[in-house]
């Protein structure tokens, strides 16, 4: 496998609205240049793998900042990793989270597919039980029955 991971550049975008048209969903809105771009602004980490001049792999992370330990810190949030089919388990989706992993002080992920658990715990990640969400409830009562109990 002579693969190269590198870090998604606009020259890129083509290749990988066709990769992730193809790959992860056809026709998603983040297909749309201006979304993908509002999406992952300053960049984030975006990595893709390439074999051949083909995509063959995407990691897709949003930036953010963070507050750990008292301090602001920059980190990303993982929101699409797509390795094609016949790359699945060869350890190619690790490599683009390493990547992504070096590039920053903090990487969260939500909304993991079961499929992938098993990589996140290899790496200590933690899985949170509860997961504080921020609403502004349109009916404060029909809310409080959604949550079960009081808010």
């Amino acid at each position: 496998m002579a693969v190269e991971i590198i870090s998604f550049e606009d020259k890129y975008w083509s290749l990988l609205r066709e990769f992730l048209n193809r790959y992860w969903k056809e026709n998603h809105p983040v297909c749309r240049k201006e979304l993908f771009y509002w999406q992952y602004r300053g960049g984030g980490a975006l990595k893709i793998a390439i074999e051949r001049g083909e995509i063959i792999g995407f990691l897709g992370a949003i930036p953010g900042k963070y507050i750990l330990d008292g301090k602001l810190i920059r980190g990303v949030a993982l929101a699409i990793w797509v390795v094609i089919e016949k790359y699945r388990n060869s350890g190619l989706g690790i490599l683009l989270l390493n990547e992504v992993e070096k590039e920053n002080d903090c990487v969260v992920c939500l909304g993991v597919n079961k499929a992938v658990v098993k990589f996140y715990e290899m790496r200590n990640y933690k899985y949170l039980d509860r997961l504080n969400r921020y609403v502004i409830p349109l009916d404060e009562n029909l809310y409080s029955e959604l949550v079960g109990g009081s808010w």
